[in-house]
């Protein structure tokens, strides 16, 4: 993450808030970039959401 934090989301609905993450923390991308209304979200391996607005978000690859 590239903000100080963030929140993940419960299901792909921007409404539907889980908890919030703090800067640093680094995540397991299960399924890639997808379209949720305006904008993008990525599924984490936790089951949770997250935003996949670069702004926020910085993408690994091994």
């Amino acid at each position: 993450m590239v903000t100080d934090s963030l929140w993940t989301y419960n299901s792909p609905d921007w409404d539907d808030r889980a908890v919030t993450v703090k800067r640093g923390e680094v995540f397991t991308v299960v399924k890639d970039k997808f379209a949720v209304g305006n904008g993008h979200m990525y599924q984490i391996k936790s089951g949770l959401y997250i935003t996949a607005n670069p702004s926020y978000v910085r993408v690994y690859t091994k």
